[in-house]
């Protein structure tokens, strides 16, 4: 006999203790992933819970209200000067585009490099409201947790890619996807701006001084171009919601 103790352990005892186990694993795990995160009092405007759906919605419309929906000052004022700055551009574009371009003229640059740098900063900053309403969706899918979602209506998600190409896809919450159809969206938002804000140059740059051709095959690429990715989106969106209405996806 060696010096350990011996015990003798009962049927009843050993599934007692592997019951224990069982549910002190079941527990841990809940903790690690089951459970939402914590936070200070009154981090949330809804306490309790998060609302990714709602807030991407809501920075979609209006760069950085999503973000003050859950009481994210910082990144929602962020957000909202860019949104404010980029409202501002076709502004001071259309009224001092003579003398940005006798500026750039100096340092040895043309009007096309100009218009270049133009289309760069507009997509640049487009870059930066797409991600605001990605971090949006974010921040409420970090308070909301592993909570289960409420299946998505393929109605509700079909007229909403109907108005906006993407915002289907936030209904369905695939952020990702919303985020390629939003890009679309918003470059043809963009591209109109630069258009009425700088018919001449657009006109001598892009549409070849306005060639009745050049006009109309340009004109043709970006509608072909708006249906088909616009018809995709409500495709996406209606297959999407009805596949996780049923449980297959």
């Amino acid at each position: 006999m060696s010096n350990k103790d011996v015990y003798i352990i009962s049927e009843e005892d050993t599934h007692l203790s592997l019951e224990s186990v069982l549910g002190n694993r079941t527990k841990g795990k809940k903790g690690a992933s089951g459970r939402k995160p914590k936070r200070a009092p009154g981090s949330s405007f809804f306490q309790g819970s998060g609302h990714p759906r709602l807030a991407a919605t809501f920075s979609m419309w209006l760069s950085g209200t999503g973000h003050f929906l859950h009481r994210e000052w910082k990144l929602g004022t962020l957000d909202h000067l860019a949104l404010s700055f980029i409202h501002s551009c076709p502004y001071f574009l259309h009224h001092g585009w003579s003398q940005m371009r006798s500026l750039v003229g100096r340092i040895g640059l043309g009007e096309a490099d100009l218009f270049i740098g133009v289309i760069l900063v507009d997509l640049y900053l487009l870059l930066v409201l797409l991600s605001g309403i990605h971090s949006a969706y974010r921040i409420g899918r970090a308070y909301a947790g592993e909570e289960e979602e409420p299946s998505p209506n393929p109605i509700l998600a079909a007229t909403a890619s109907v108005l906006i190409p993407g915002w289907g896809q936030i209904i369905n919450g695939q952020i990702r996807k919303a985020m390629f159809f939003l890009f679309f969206f918003f470059t043809l938002i963009l591209g109109l701006g630069l258009f009425y804000s700088l018919k001449d140059p657009v006109s001598r740059l892009v549409l070849g001084g306005g060639d009745p051709l050049q006009t109309l095959l340009v004109g043709f690429s970006l509608a072909g171009y708006g249906i088909v990715v616009w018809s995709l989106s409500i495709y996406d969106a209606v297959l999407v919601a009805r596949f996780r209405r049923t449980g297959i996806a």
